[in-house]
């Protein structure tokens, strides 16, 4: 059974995904988004990726988070090095509300997947160790 905070997190996900999908339709009917180059085609796999982290949020609430974290990763990485003369900077700004819900659906597995059940000081020591080592991440790319 999902607790009312899995429900916010699915429900947030939802919305992003229509926003997501929404972007790509548009991007494609107005004609910036053709998949006749290369870098046309990472956004499809990107928008895949989040898709996939997205559907397993109902499921494996751990590997959607995980997911959606290598997809926050993976946009920073494409916004700052694939992206650069394009001007998508933005793109990278929106996603990182994505790398925090996938953080938070990881709590909401170490919650209620552990074999003893986590103090309240064990859940924020796994919550700030997830972000942190995000941060890392990013701050490395």
């Amino acid at each position: 059974m999902n607790s009312k905070s899995s429900i916010i997190l699915q429900f947030l996900t939802g919305v992003v995904a229509v926003v997501y999908l929404t972007g790509m339709v548009i991007s494609f009917i107005l004609g910036d988004l053709s998949f006749s180059i290369l870098i046309d085609y990472l956004s499809l796999v990107l928008f895949l990726v989040f898709i996939s982290g997205f559907a397993l949020s109902w499921t494996n609430k751990k590997m959607a988070g995980i997911i959606l974290m290598i997809w926050n990763a993976a946009v920073w990485i494409s916004d700052l090095y694939l992206f650069r003369e394009m001007d998508y900077s933005m793109i990278s700004a929106l996603a990182s509300p994505l790398m925090v819900i996938g953080a938070l659906f990881l709590f909401e597995w170490y919650k209620t997947h552990k074999e003893t059940v986590p103090s309240k000081k064990q859940r924020w020591k796994f919550i700030l160790r997830v972000l942190l080592i995000n941060y890392a991440v990013l701050y490395s790319i």
